[in-house]
């Protein structure tokens, strides 16, 4: 792992196990919407699995009903457990510390899903649909962006589909405005 990528994820599991444990949601939403732009920086596994991982949190600390069910105590504990041992292997510089404690984090969420009758998995699927409509916004292709995140490009495009995309999209210059732009620069 490259050190810039290394210590970026560094500053955001620390900063996610602080916002977990001060309830503050906003700032892990925040801390989601950081990774995606280090994803588009990146363009690797990493950073796109701690996107994923650190949203599909947001999604569950932000219904306050889980918090009354009975284990959110045990799966909040789990988690931030996992979230600081992926802290500490990328301290000491153990990739693979850091990449089987964010597989251990999809497992809770996995658990978690079984326990309550939520649909996690699907929200976990539908957050990297998002998060790839983000990282096309940023400029990545549909293709590229599909591979980093292990989604179908047919998942992503009928995303973008239902999304106004198209039109943020910059309106392209025909061919003949190109030319008459050149000839005003070069007279």
């Amino acid at each position: 792992m490259k050190e810039a990528i290394r210590k970026d994820i560094l500053d955001i599991l620390r900063d996610s196990i602080k916002a977990i444990k001060r309830d503050n949601i906003v700032e892990l939403r925040e801390l989601s919407d950081h990774t995606l732009h280090s994803s588009t920086i990146y363009q690797e596994e990493d950073s796109n699995a701690v996107a994923v991982v650190i949203y599909s949190l947001f999604k569950i600390y932000e219904k306050q009903k889980f918090q009354t069910y009975e284990g959110w105590q045990f799966f909040n504990a789990d988690v931030l457990k996992q979230l600081e041992a992926a802290y500490n292997g990328l301290i000491t510089a153990n990739t693979a510390q850091y990449r089987i404690s964010v597989k251990n984090i999809f497992g809770l969420i996995s658990k978690f899903e079984k326990a309550f009758g939520i649909f996690i998995t699907e929200v976990v699927e539908q957050t990297k649909v998002k998060k790839g409509s983000k990282l096309i916004e940023h400029g990545l292709s549909v293709g590229r962006t599909a591979e980093m995140l292990g989604i179908s490009r047919w998942d992503l495009m009928e995303y973008l589909g239902i999304t106004n995309f198209a039109e943020m999209q910059p309106r392209t210059i025909s061919v003949k405005e190109r030319l008459k732009t050149a000839e005003r620069l070069f007279r």
